[in-house]
């Protein structure tokens, strides 16, 4: 189906969501719609850039969840499990951050429910642009916050790189992001080539630096 005036709204009042899209490819054998736009291409450079890709925006109306959204080329309705299998999704803005799904997938279950998203990167705050963290496991319950746990690159004066662990990523109540992490004693963890460290790590997205206690 392709729309005879522009974008149509759309609505997907199990999932609470909405959308505008202008082309819709409906196989009836698999259950399942497929949608996007005539302009746009589930083709998606996934570099870091902060330029979205065209395609429909896809907008939760969940009160509580103050209007979370995330543009996708690509998405398919299964009508089976009720689900929203979106591609091509560059990033997803969450209170200061920016946040990368792998692959560019991402699935809304039923009640606007955002399945927890594995293998992740972060990159905080949005103006800065501190800290990367990859490897991340979150759950995004709305626009103003994540939980979850991931990894960051530390990197010491002579350009060694060194693994820390946050178990805890979180929003703060000033909506930045934070994390924490303990590093361990036969981690072998080096702030220097000449001083090892053990003890709390802390990461707060206005801070370029890190914080050891």
């Amino acid at each position: 189906f392709k729309s005879n005036e522009g974008y149509t709204l759309v609505k997907f009042p199990d999932n609470k969501y909405i959308s505008y899209i202008d082309r819709f490819v409906w196989d009836m054998n698999k259950k399942e719609l497929a949608m996007g736009s005539e302009t746009a291409s589930a083709e998606v450079d996934y570099t870091y850039e902060d330029i979205e890709p065209e395609g429909p925006r896809y907008v939760s109306v969940e009160r509580t969840q103050d209007s979370l959204n995330f543009v996708a080329p690509l998405a398919y309705y299964d009508y089976k499990k009720n689900q929203i299998n979106a591609k091509g999704v560059k990033f997803i803005e969450v209170a200061d951050s920016r946040i990368y799904p792998d692959k560019g997938e991402l699935t809304v279950e039923r009640e606007a429910k955002m399945s927890t998203l594995e293998n992740a990167r972060i990159r905080t705050n949005k103006q800065t642009k501190y800290h990367t963290i990859h490897s991340a496991i979150l759950n995004i319950t709305s626009r103003k916050y994540f939980s979850g746990l991931g990894n960051f690159d530390y990197i010491d004066e002579n350009n060694t790189v060194q693994n820390i662990h946050f178990n805890e990523i979180e929003v703060d109540s000033s909506l930045q992001t934070i994390a924490s992490g303990n590093i361990i004693e036969k981690a072998g963890f080096k702030l220097s080539p000449v001083f090892r460290f053990q003890g709390k790590t802390f990461l707060r997205s206005r801070d370029s630096l890190l914080t050891f206690k």
